[in-house]
């Protein structure tokens, strides 16, 4: 979310730096346009970096294997004859 404001504020400025610079001239050669372009490129890093850390997080997520919900309690319901899976887990 930071890396799109920033790239948003970037633009912005950008956009402003050249009307200025069309209308008014350019005081400082340079300044402008380099602290632009660094905003710019300064807000794009953030921005991959921000979906590149809810990939991680997702997949950390998903890598952990929790269950979706926790059993509180079990009850002792013997099992039907041909269930083989049930079996295997009480044993």
């Amino acid at each position: 979310m930071l890396g799109a404001v920033f790239s948003f504020v970037a633009l912005v400025f950008l956009v402003v730096v050249v009307i200025r610079a069309l209308l008014f001239g350019d005081p400082v050669a340079g300044w402008p346009s380099m602290m632009s372009v660094i905003l710019l490129l300064g807000g794009l890093n953030l921005l991959v970096l921000g979906i590149l850390g809810q990939y991680l997080g997702k997949t950390y997520l998903e890598t952990k294997a929790r269950p979706p919900y926790i059993v509180r309690e079990t009850s002792d319901i013997p099992s039907r004859e041909g269930d083989t899976e049930s079996r295997e887990m009480r044993s």
